[in-house]
């Protein structure tokens, strides 16, 4: 079998969309682990090599998720930020918490281009 190409997490709220974030990481032999709720990462000790964070959640912002992240242990693991509002990817670009933004709907090439630039950096 062959090794993983890394550990991607991603927060998204939508099944639908984590359900698709999951097929397209998955081959392209990402380790995959999807959350739909910000709750879920409480505690959350697994090693990522990047976070997929939808800026949109139920309860927290994904800024917030992603400051809150930052600050319990993964100050140094790449972020990439999905929206469908232009308008929040442009927040998540000032914010500085980001390497990049993806917007919503996505090109799947365009997104594994991102997800292998951010992996390898």
């Amino acid at each position: 079998m062959a090794s993983s190409r890394g550990y991607v997490i991603v927060v998204e709220d939508e099944p639908e969309i984590l359900d698709l974030f999951q097929d397209i990481l998955a081959s392209e032999d990402y380790r995959f682990l999807g959350f739909n709720h910000p709750y879920q990462l409480t505690n959350l000790t697994t090693r990522a090599d990047l976070f997929l964070i939808d800026i949109m959640l139920p309860a927290l912002n994904g800024l917030t998720v992603a400051r809150e992240l930052k600050s319990n242990g993964y100050a140094r693991t790449p972020m990439i930020a999905t929206s469908a509002s232009d308008r929040l990817l442009t927040q998540a670009k000032q914010s500085g918490l980001f390497a990049a933004t993806v917007p919503k709907p996505f090109d799947v090439q365009d997104l594994l281009s991102l997800v292998a630039a951010h992996i390898r950096a």
